[in-house]
């Protein structure tokens, strides 16, 4: 496994800022089938770039992002380009919350005939002293292409979702 993480940032002003992130990740994991190790198992590598600017005021900071993900996992190739916005209010008390939302194109880099597909995520984090309590919706049917037996020959209904919503670390999958 290998991992490296790079990051930086600018402050314009008091209240505008910039930041860039690259990501990397790779691991080359054991595979087994029929219970029997095969050699030379495949790399899995994801590579994610983000651009974010934010805006700060007295009562909140809002933030925008693009990012551009390239995931090669063992199943399918993937090419993610996606824009988000982040709200964050000023800490009251023992109170906090922020929320994001994200939407994007996903692209299978090994399936030629299939359609960009979209993906959107809403997320919410709310904490007050030492309980936090997370909500996750996710809307795209990525994770149905992941879960079919033969993807090289899915085909994705228009309108097919998969919601995933994980509270507090808890994650129920449902197929529509």
């Amino acid at each position: 496994m290998f991992s490296l993480s790079a990051s930086t940032g600018y402050d314009f002003s008091k209240k505008y800022s910039m930041g860039l992130l690259y990501d990397h990740y790779q691991q080359k994991p054991d595979v087994y089938a029929g219970g029997v190790l095969l050699p030379d198992s495949p790399e899995s590598t994801r590579d994610r770039y983000e651009i974010k600017f934010s805006i700060a005021a007295e009562r909140a900071k809002l933030f925008y992002d693009h990012t551009i993900s390239i995931r090669k996992p063992i199943t399918l190739r993937t090419a993610t380009k996606a824009m988000g916005f982040d709200y964050r209010p000023a800490v009251e008390g023992d109170l906090r919350f922020y929320s994001s939302i994200e939407a994007g194109f996903v692209k299978a880099l090994d399936v030629y005939d299939l359609d960009n597909f979209f993906i959107a995520q809403v997320f919410g984090n709310l904490k007050y002293k030492t309980f936090s309590s997370s909500i996750r919706y996710y809307y795209g049917p990525y994770r149905r292409l992941i879960r079919c037996g033969s993807y090289k020959h899915a085909k994705i209904p228009s309108g097919s979702r998969s919601p995933i919503i994980l509270i507090r670390g808890l994650s129920t999958r449902a197929c529509c």
